[in-house]
């Protein structure tokens, strides 16, 4: 909530606004457009795998156009992405706790992060122009194909209407399979897992298609969604080293802050270099945000 309150302030929201937001939630002294806005990104970041026609209803109310349900979808899923980037790979709060506890200290605190992040970030027009939607799109998917990632998530063809938030989200996903340092039936498993705790069928079903081949593996996923023990004697070393990446990956997914330096100690102890973790962090997040927009925008 702490990165949340400091970009609302930096965007310009009042900052007796955001205290009564983190204070009474729903009962804050907000419009009800941005209620609904609020509700949409509570229950897509903390209940993705029941999100429904509802959900996607109660806040397409409030907006004018495709255009702004895209913008919202992105938003939400774009903070589910930094969360899980800033906690797994430890990144500290801006403000300490024994600081933010003030109510006096914590707001002037609070301003001075949120005005550097505002010159910083420069929250301004930019300048939107891309490439065309649809060459952007066949050239991804013809990617995905080459790569051995399976079909292009359907949530891309929504994104055109902002061909801006489009070709990002095309360049995030090219830079993964290509620069990533994560084999491609372990980028596959942990689409499997994240797929399947966030309730996108698609991705788990492309992923388990493309695992076809590794039984074991698909075995593996299942134990380790299950919750059940690891026994490190009696699995050879690669197994275990997947095992153990998949277990970061399903905590990474289910509870980002909970995150601890000891699962990343034990991780290295199997020999996984700093950019390894890195790259398995990356994935792993982008993979929660890619769930949430294909949930967010399905048809």
């Amino acid at each position: 909530m702490q990165a949340h309150s400091l970009f609302l302030q930096a965007a310009g929201t009042r900052p007796g606004t955001i205290a009564q937001i983190i204070r009474d939630g729903d009962a804050a002294a907000v419009s009800p457009r941005e209620i609904a806005l609020i509700r949409y990104a509570d229950r897509l970041t903390r209940a993705p795998a029941t999100f429904d026609g509802r959900e996607r209803a109660a806040v397409s109310r409030f907006l004018t156009d495709q255009g702004e349900v895209v913008e919202a979808a992105t938003v939400v899923a774009g903070f589910n992405f930094a969360n899980r980037v800033a906690d797994g790979l430890g990144v500290p709060c801006e403000i300490p706790d024994m600081i933010d506890g003030h109510r006096i200290v914590g707001r002037l605190a609070r301003w001075a992060v949120s005005t550097a992040m505002r010159v910083r970030m420069n929250f301004a027009p930019l300048d939107l122009r891309s490439d065309e939607p649809a060459e952007v799109l066949a050239t991804l998917s013809h990617q995905l194909r080459e790569s051995g990632a399976g079909p292009l998530p359907s949530y891309f063809a929504r994104l055109a209407v902002r061909p801006h938030i489009l070709a990002g989200q095309a360049a995030l996903t090219r830079a993964l399979l290509t620069a990533s340092s994560v084999p491609r039936r372990l980028r596959l498993a942990i689409q499997l897992l994240t797929g399947t705790i966030n309730g996108d069928g698609e991705a788990t079903a492309t992923a388990g298609d493309a695992l076809g081949g590794a039984p074991e593996l698909r075995r593996c996923v299942a134990a380790i969604l299950r919750g059940d023990a690891i026994a490190p004697d009696a699995m050879r070393w690669e197994a275990l080293r997947e095992a153990r990446h998949l277990e970061f990956a399903r905590d990474l997914t289910r509870s980002a802050s909970t995150t601890t330096d000891a699962q990343v100690l034990r991780l290295k102890q199997l020999g996984t270099t700093d950019v390894e973790i890195l790259d398995l962090v990356l994935l792993t997040a982008a993979q929660n945000a890619a769930n949430r927009l294909n949930v967010a925008l399905a048809r």
